[in-house]
């Protein structure tokens, strides 16, 4: 398994120009963070050097690497994060709105 997709998400996987990952920090750490602040952890991105090279060339990285583990590991990130704003919309939308005093102003 690489990239994003390990059981323990890893931080600091350095994918190499052959895409050989290399652990060049510790693992977890994300994690760890995320759970000392109670708070949800989206997920690892690699350390791939096409993301510096997207960048430099102003070229967006997912445009210019689209089926990378990268990529799939930024995609990943990006569904957890709409699927959470779509629960606090639903969540907000399921309050009633007492901003008037009474619920739904009085309608």
């Amino acid at each position: 398994m690489s990239g994003c997709q390990h059981s323990e998400p890893k931080q600091s996987d350095a994918l190499l120009n052959d895409h050989h990952e290399t652990d060049i920090f510790s693992a977890g750490g994300g994690k760890q963070l995320a759970d000392r602040f109670d708070t949800h952890f989206l997920g690892s991105i690699p350390l791939d050097p096409d993301v510096v090279r997207s960048g430099d060339s102003e070229k967006p990285y997912l445009q210019a690497f689209p089926r990378t583990t990268t990529a799939a590991c930024f995609d990943r990130i990006v569904e957890q994060l709409k699927s959470q704003i779509e629960g606090m919309r639903q969540a907000a939308d399921a309050e009633p709105d007492t901003s008037c005093g009474v619920s739904a102003c009085g309608l």
